[in-house]
């Protein structure tokens, strides 16, 4: 696509010596076309789901496991994303304990949705007995393919109860 070259227009216009009026069309003018050739930031979303127990594993494994999906979303093209997910445990004072962190994770985007990322087996085993609620955290780095890193962060709306318990074993 044809780009023109945005050429300052003010300092032309000054020498000419032209009505004040027409001066300041021209700092309008510059001023559009100046904000017409800047590229945008990017805009990078993170969506933490909520923690529940993975009936696969149940289903077929015979395992009990608390599994949690991430997935980025950016409006232009992701090279890869990187993070780091916490499952926290829900106290009974409403405060929160960390159950398991899992550190150095990577995705890369499907070729034919460059724009989005989906980590979806992240589990962790329930090793007590018992009932607990879950929230899950994460927070890393987009990677877009033109070089530029989002910061991005994010946690699971509500806690979810579960028929499982992630022990620090």
């Amino acid at each position: 696509m044809f780009q023109p070259i945005p050429k300052p227009l003010i300092p032309a216009i000054i020498k000419a010596r032209v009505p004040v009026w027409l001066l300041v069309g021209a700092l309008v003018a510059q001023y559009a076309i100046n904000t017409i050739n800047k590229p945008s930031d990017p805009n990078c979303r993170i969506n933490v789901q909520r923690v529940h127990q993975s009936t696969y594993s149940l289903e077929f494994q015979k395992l009990s496991e608390a599994k949690l999906k991430i997935s980025t979303l950016c409006d232009v093209p992701q090279a890869y994303t990187s993070l780091t997910a916490k499952f926290e445990e829900v106290l009974p004072n409403r405060g929160k304990k960390v159950a398991k962190v899992i550190s150095n994770i990577i995705a890369r985007p499907q070729p034919d949705r460059e724009n989005y990322v989906l980590i979806e087996n992240l589990t962790v085993p329930c090793n007590g007995k018992g009932k607990a609620e879950y929230l899950g955290q994460a927070h890393g780095q987009v990677h877009l393919k033109d070089g530029r890193i989002i910061n991005v962060s994010g946690n699971s709306d509500k806690s979810n109860p579960l028929n499982c318990r992630i022990s620090a074993k």
